[in-house]
């Protein structure tokens, strides 16, 4: 008797399978493959990245859409619109310091805070030195 090796009770066809955390069944490159256990995993990536997400960051898929709303769907600091471009990807800003959520920024913007180490005193002095020589 052939037996699949997708591990899956919930799998209809051979080219989809079942998210066991969002309940959706998915094509199978929604899934990642485990070449050491030649299986797909039992939860999409997009759940895996919402989970990675949630536990570096504190922000939960329903906290980035309510903010996203709340945003207009722009950076809280230059305004881009926020898309999948690698300088305007949505990036969940939070502090490193007490892991506090602030908001969604572009990846420039977000980059730019993290190379101030998120020091207003630095970022002020930057202000100020570019409008020393700004025309």
């Amino acid at each position: 008797m052939f037996k699949t090796r997708l591990q899956s009770p919930h799998l209809l066809s051979l080219e989809t399978k079942y998210c066991y955390v969002c309940h959706t069944e998915k094509p199978l490159s929604d899934f990642s493959y485990r070449k050491d256990r030649h299986v797909y995993r039992a939860v999409c990536k997009e759940c895996c990245n919402d989970k990675h997400r949630l536990r570096r960051t504190g922000w939960s898929k329903q906290d980035v859409i309510k903010v996203f709303k709340e945003q207009d769907g722009k950076c809280a600091i230059c305004g881009c619109t926020l898309d999948t471009e690698p300088k305007t990807a949505l990036a969940c800003d939070h502090d490193h310091g007490n892991g506090h959520k602030r908001g969604l920024l572009c990846m420039r913007c977000n980059t730019a805070l993290g190379l101030f180490d998120d020091n207003p005193n630095v970022l002020h002095n930057a202000v100020t030195y570019l409008n020393k020589f700004s025309d």
